[in-house]
């Protein structure tokens, strides 16, 4: 997968950086998760920063999107966007930027919902979703959600699978029925990777999808 060999390539970017004259790009401001109605147009943008050269791929639920006039890639300034003509409910899912050169890879994930005008949504609905994020190695990183309502169940998942509460650096927090947060505490390599906030309903389950970039303090 994408995600495993952007994990790779982290853990082995400080010992390329002796033989690169770069430095891997960093995304510094993120994707935002959010609900869309069918038929918009649509914008996801994020900064990228710390290197002079990078090639930048945009992925609908860990498939490239090739650039046509539906779904057009632009950058200026350092921000980077992929501009959505019109969204139907077939594009619902999980997006990503990856940023990519030979000294790194850095990457913002979020998620968009497409509600179709006139029909009541069956999934649970966040209110605040968590955002990606990009820590050196040894920061915290919190990453907060909130709800609509009080869902069944909110799991916390890591490359699709349940993040692991037995590892003391992980801390869930439930403030009340609707607002959860994850604490990971100083953070490693080990936990960059792709997450997801997962709510699950009496009718159906949604989720909210996010990042975690962690580049090494060497």
């Amino acid at each position: 997968m994408l995600i495993n060999a952007l994990r790779k390539a982290l853990e082995k970017s400080s010992a390329k950086r002796h033989i690169s004259s770069d430095k891997p790009p960093k995304i510094v401001s993120h994707l935002e998760s959010r609900f869309v109605k069918d038929g918009d147009a649509v914008v996801l943008a994020c900064r990228i920063i710390g290197a002079k050269q990078f090639d930048v791929v945009w992925l609908h639920n860990n498939k490239e999107i090739k650039p046509s006039k539906d779904f057009q890639y632009t950058n200026e300034a350092n921000i980077y966007k992929l501009q959505i003509a019109e969204i139907f409910p077939e594009d619902s899912g999980t997006y990503t930027c990856e940023a990519f050169n030979d000294a790194g890879e850095s990457y913002s994930t979020c998620t968009i919902n497409v509600v179709v005008p006139g029909e009541d949504p069956k999934q649970p609905m966040f209110v605040k979703f968590p955002i990606s994020n990009t820590v050196q190695e040894g920061e915290n990183a919190k990453f907060e959600c909130e709800l609509q309502d009080e869902p069944l169940q909110l799991a916390w998942l890591k490359d699709g699978k349940p993040v692991n509460e037995a590892n003391p650096r992980y801390t869930f927090t439930k403030e009340d029925t609707k607002r959860y947060t994850l604490m990971i505490k100083k953070c490693a390599l080990e936990d960059v990777g792709q997450y997801q906030a997962k709510a699950i309903g009496k009718k159906g389950e949604t989720f909210g999808s996010f990042s975690v970039n962690v580049f090494s303090s060497v």
